[in-house]
């Protein structure tokens, strides 16, 4: 439930936070701010890119009107994965600047390597579009003035894939640390629980002692 409103946030509610925190300059509205139906391209739908896009397939006025990637495998997979949800079918492309181009777009998910997210979400503000871009947001410092600079020129709103960072999971760990009740924390260790990768095959336990007893 937290994940599907931190994206229905995304255009209405987070226009407010982000013109409070001075983020973004006043808003002009679109016809997806005004209650209608939210059309969206996704630039690069390999991985986060497309999950974003499901969380945001959740809510009933959202519909994906393009897709864009560099590997057609990718855009032929999820046009299948779109078709089990929605009944129109999106345009496709391979240069994010065509998307870019479409008048019918209200905003885009960025999901392409990290060293794309500065040039492509400036070009996607200054076209005129809203935008949710996955982490990390840039590659430098310098490359997060820029997007911001971008941001507060076009009055658009810009999100950034930290969504996690809202469970409440995290928050309850952050007010335990906050609150002393550990103590003086010297040391702190971070694992990974899960894996996105495919595990190695591996041979049944019979062939390894076979090999062992060889």
């Amino acid at each position: 439930m937290g994940i599907v409103m931190q994206r229905r946030a995304f255009i209405r509610s987070s226009v407010l936070a982000g013109v409070g925190l001075g983020l973004v300059s006043p808003v002009r509205m679109s016809r997806a701010e005004r209650n209608d139906r939210l059309q969206i391209g996704v630039i690069g739908c390999n991985g986060m890119g497309w999950t974003n896009t499901a969380s945001l397939l959740k809510m009933n006025d959202v519909d994906v009107v393009a897709i864009c990637d560099v590997d057609r495998a990718v855009i032929e997979r999820r046009l299948n994965d779109y078709r089990v949800l929605r009944d129109n079918r999106p345009g496709v492309c391979g240069d994010y600047r065509e998307l870019l181009e479409r008048a019918d777009i209200d905003a885009v998910i960025i999901g392409t390597p990290d060293h794309w997210h500065c040039r492509q979400m400036v070009d996607a503000v200054n076209a005129g579009k809203h935008v949710y871009v996955e982490k990390p947001v840039a590659n430098s410092i310098e490359e997060c003035r820029i997007m911001l600079e971008a941001a507060a020129a076009s009055g658009k709103v810009v999100q950034t894939g930290q969504w996690q960072r809202s469970g409440p999971h995290y928050r309850r760990a952050r007010d335990i640390v906050r609150s002393g009740v550990l103590g003086d924390i010297r040391l702190d260790k971070t694992a990974r629980a899960f894996s996105s990768y495919r595990r190695v095959p591996q041979p049944p336990p019979g062939q390894i002692c076979s090999r062992m007893n060889g």
